[in-house]
This record gives structure tokens, C-alpha cells and sequence, in this order.
């Protein structure tokens, strides 16, 4: 328990733009703060929203979910976008050399639109996500995972092929979610089960672990 007593305690993030010779850089830091020093900040009031960088976003993903960000920018919400470099190389990883490229096209591309003031976290950096997943992990079961309707279609699709680490996506998703207090979620209704799984794995480590520690998922459609 004394690994979870530290996940309020760590706050990450860093995001630092540099124009030179006409190119735009962007260097991606990680820092660590205590959350009590962070004056102002209605931890409630967190969006966290992620993307896996596959490639350059195109303009479905600026209709689906590029354009809610900016709006909830635009209201000064506090948002933590989770750059999923570790969740991509579940049904990517023969393109795992890809995945830092991806990243920086990923920033470029929400630097490009207009989304800054935002804070911008590398999966891969933070490895409370894992630990806190490993814990999620022994509240649920296989089958459990699997009623997920996505999942589900996959798990068809695949059979015998489809990874662990695919299958235990909604498992470290909630994971994500938890560690930054980023209970408010825009998502599409596909993945509306996802959060409802979270929300019922919420409700089991609570129960289990006799404490309060998490909050319910509010997803924004």
C-alpha cells in the first residue's frame, strides 16, 4: 500500500515549445511535484484524454476528438493529455521504432491546432500506471474483460492471436485515469463500456481495500 499512498503525491508533466529556423521542436519533460504545492487546482475538475501514436492524425480525428479539447480549452479547464507510447505497441509492437516518431508528429499536430495550454504526459514515463494496474489486475477476470463490446469484437476477429496486453487494455486504461485524478473523460460512446468497467473495478478496490482513494468516472460525450 505504500506504493498507492504516493500516487497523489506525483503529478507529472512538462511541455516546452521551441520555434528555430522555422521548424517547430518540441521536447517532452517529465518533472515531479508534490500535489499539495500546486495552488488553485480543483483536482475534480481534471480532463484526462489520451491518443496512441499510430501516425499522423487526420481529420476524423479532428471531428472526434481534437475539437472537444480545444472546446474544454477554451472553458480554462485543467486537461492531461496521456501520449499512450506503451499501450500502442499492444497490436503495434513489430512497429515499435516507429513509436517515438509518432509521438513527435502526435505533438507537432496539437501544437499545429492550437491545443497548448494543456499538459502533455508520456505513458512510458510513469510507472505508478503499471504498478497501480498490477492491483486493478486481481480484481477482475478474463471473462469480465472480455463482455467489453470492443474487446469482444476483437477477441472474434483475432481468436486465439489477440496479446494479453490488448486484452488487458480497459484494466490499465482505468489505471491511466486513477493515477492523474482525470476523472472527467471525453469519449466516444463506443467507449462508454470501457469506463463503466472502470467504474465497477473503482468500486471493487475500495471495497477491497477498505479506503476511499478513487473517485467514480465521469465521461463527457
Amino acid at each position: 500500500m505504500v506504493a498507492l499512498a504516493k500516487i497523489n503525491n506525483f503529478i507529472l508533466l512538462a511541455f516546452a515549445r521551441l520555434r528555430k529556423e522555422n521548424k517547430i521542436i518540441i521536447y517532452v519533460i517529465l518533472f515531479l511535484e508534490k500535489s499539495h504545492q500546486r495552488k488553485g487546482i480543483n483536482m475534480k475538475n481534471i480532463v484526462l484524454s489520451g491518443d496512441r501514436p499510430t501516425g499522423k492524425l487526420h481529420l476524423g480525428h479532428y471531428v472526434g476528438s481534437l475539437q472537444n479539447r480545444l472546446a474544454l480549452q477554451a472553458e480554462n479547464r485543467e486537461i492531461k493529455i496521456l501520449i499512450a507510447d506503451t499501450q500502442v505497441l499492444n497490436n503495434n509492437v513489430e512497429k515499435s521504432q516507429n513509436v517515438r516518431k509518432n509521438t513527435l508528429e502526435l505533438m507537432r499536430a496539437y501544437y499545429a491546432i492550437g491545443l497548448t495550454n494543456v499538459q502533455f504526459i508520456l505513458q512510458s514515463e510513469i510507472p505508478y500506471i503499471f504498478e497501480l494496474g498490477s492491483y486493478l489486475n486481481n480484481l477482475t477476470t478474463s471473462a469480465q474483460v472480455l463482455r467489453n463490446p470492443t474487446l469482444n469484437a476483437e477477441a472474434k476477429m483475432y481468436g486465439n492471436a489477440l496479446n494479453l496486453g490488448f486484452i488487458n487494455y480497459p484494466v490499465m486504461q482505468t489505471a491511466d485515469i486513477l493515477i492523474f485524478n482525470g476523472y472527467d473523460v471525453p469519449v466516444g460512446a463506443d467507449q462508454l463500456p470501457v469506463l463503466e468497467y472502470g467504474n465497477d473495478l473503482i468500486s471493487k478496490f475500495n471495497n477491497a481495500f477498505k479506503c476511499n482513494i478513487f473517485k467514480k468516472i465521469n465521461p463527457i460525450l
